[in-house]
């Protein structure tokens, strides 16, 4: 939900362009002559950032709210919950990485060398991943209990309490162990200059050429 708005921007407000050279220089939203295409891209963000908050939160009050015509499934409802968790803990990488460093100005000591990264833009970066694949294998978790329900409904009992509780224990525990492969054998940060995130995994050993 939130990972393609950066591309959309960067297509819409910072095209590239060619010199006589036939080089390609990429214009870079830290400099001072794109003022007004950075706080384009902020106001973009925030209007998304908060279509995606009002929306989950409008989702979880509708599944929660004590209604008499609430006929939500108690299995629908804690898949739903994990998609809705998911989605809030992909929104913290917007907020805590890339919203600050679309401020950051191109002189910063945090940009004196382009294959520097602070543990808090990759820490958030590899939460960024982690969040991907929890909402992929929730929604994957999602549309097996849907299909069980409508097509296979002698088989609800693969979705009962106990048996749902570790099937949500399962996918946290392998998104964990994806993302922990992902930290180890990759490195990712948020790129501010083009709005984009990185993902380098050739300085490591053979295994991460496997990986990646």
């Amino acid at each position: 939900m939130t990972y393609s708005y950066c591309i959309i921007i960067l297509f819409l407000i910072l095209p590239s362009f060619c010199l006589e050279e036939n080089a390609t220089v990429v214009t870079d939203i830290r400099n001072k002559d794109y003022e007004v295409a950075k706080y384009i891209a902020v106001l973009f963000i925030i209007i998304l950032l908060l279509y995606g908050i009002i929306s989950n939160t409008l989702l979880a009050t509708v599944l929660f709210c004590k209604d008499r015509n609430n006929h939500y499934s108690r299995d629908f409802t804690l898949i739903v919950l994990q998609v809705i968790i998911s989605n809030f803990t992909a929104f913290l990488p917007q907020i805590l990485v890339v919203l600050p460093e679309i401020f950051k100005t191109k002189n910063n000591s945090y940009f004196v060398l382009a294959s520097e990264t602070t543990w808090i833009n990759r820490a958030f970066s590899t939460l960024n991943t982690f969040s991907f694949f929890s909402m992929l294998h929730f929604l994957l978790l999602l549309t097996l209990n849907r299909c069980v329900a409508l097509f296979l409904p002698k088989r609800c009992s693969l979705f009962e309490s106990a048996k749902l509780y570790f099937l949500i224990a399962f996918v946290w525990l392998s998104v964990l162990a994806i993302t922990f492969a992902d930290f180890y054998y990759c490195t990712r940060r948020f790129l501010v200059w083009n709005l984009s995130w990185e993902a380098s995994c050739t300085e490591s050993s053979g295994m991460s050429k496997i990986w990646w």
